[in-house]
């Protein structure tokens, strides 16, 4: 019976570790297709360089395409909270997230997009963070 437990045990380590590894691989190859698809299209890399800038300056189509990126892109980074919070991802790999996030923060065009609708794009608690964050960067203009 002992040994049985142990085996039980070891299982469901390795599955566990697999299922991180899959979800790793998947979110990086989910981010790495969509920013070879902006890097690729000379609008799309334009929009998305003039949006971190500056929301107003967009046009309203160009407003739309830039929030859908940002959408996604945030949609994605609450993922790997979640994933975090549940303990799927470890600490060490979501502090490299935040660390993107506080990046794309830290751009005036990405605060107001936020403020005007990337805050409905997200659950309130991963909405929360990102207001937390974001207060970090209020005054600066990157």
């Amino acid at each position: 019976m002992a040994v049985s437990l142990v085996y039980l045990a070891i299982q469901v380590r390795q599955g566990t570790k697999t299922t991180r590894a899959e979800m790793l691989q998947q979110h990086s190859l989910s981010l790495q297709s969509t920013l070879l698809a902006i890097g690729s299209d000379a609008q799309a890399s334009r929009v998305l360089n003039a949006g971190l800038r500056s929301w107003d300056d967009l046009s309203e189509e160009e407003q739309g395409q830039f929030s859908l990126m940002m959408s996604g892109t945030f949609q994605g980074f609450e993922s790997m909270f979640h994933q975090h919070r549940s303990g799927l991802l470890q600490e060490e790999m979501w502090q490299s997230y935040e660390t993107r996030l506080r990046w794309y923060l830290a751009r005036r065009g990405v605060r107001a997009w936020w403020k005007l609708a990337g805050h409905t794009w997200v659950s309130e608690q991963f909405g929360a963070i990102i207001n937390k964050l974001a207060l970090e960067f209020e005054g600066t203009d990157l």
